[in-house]
């Protein structure tokens, strides 16, 4: 979808349609497409923070490599919290490689991973509809008095 829409960087709505895929689970499939949106939108906040400065290119490899010390040390513990590393480390490697202006690249980053999580989400969402529907509550028994319950009693 993305690379019929002519956005410049369709790989991104890749990877961001298989991570929500890469977890089991219905509702864990759900949580990880709302962490890479939520995530990624925090990114861009920090990239464009990280990029409304002048800088160098030293700069931005000395902000690549923290970034990616801190992206390791969250990834496995809170998903949407590395991608507020993860992000700016991938949008200032571009940087690195071949400047763009700031804010469409920083628009078609969130874009990209809208619509591809939107995709990788796609697939999962019958799936939890189906099981919402099917959840019903349990047949509830009719409570009988205890005095029709004893023999004889009630005579």
């Amino acid at each position: 979808m993305a690379a019929l829409a002519g956005i410049s960087h369709p790989y991104w709505a890749q990877i961001a349609a298989i991570v929500p895929l890469s977890v089991t689970g219905t509702w864990a499939r759900v949580e990880r497409g709302i962490h890479r949106v939520v995530g990624t939108c925090a990114g861009v906040v920090v990239t464009a923070i990280l990029l409304s400065f002048p800088s160098q290119s030293w700069q931005l490899v000395v902000w690549v490599v923290l970034l990616q010390f801190l992206a390791e040390l969250f990834v496995l513990r809170h998903y949407s919290l590395a991608l507020l590393f993860i992000t700016p480390l991938a949008l200032l490697m571009v940087q690195l490689g071949s400047p763009q202006p700031v804010i469409p690249l920083l628009q078609v980053r969130i874009i990209e991973t809208a619509i591809g999580v939107t995709v990788g989400l796609a697939p999962v969402v019958p799936a939890v509809l189906c099981a919402a529907a099917s959840r019903q509550e349990p047949p509830r028994v009719p409570v009988t008095p205890l005095a029709k319950l004893s023999p004889g009693a009630g005579a």
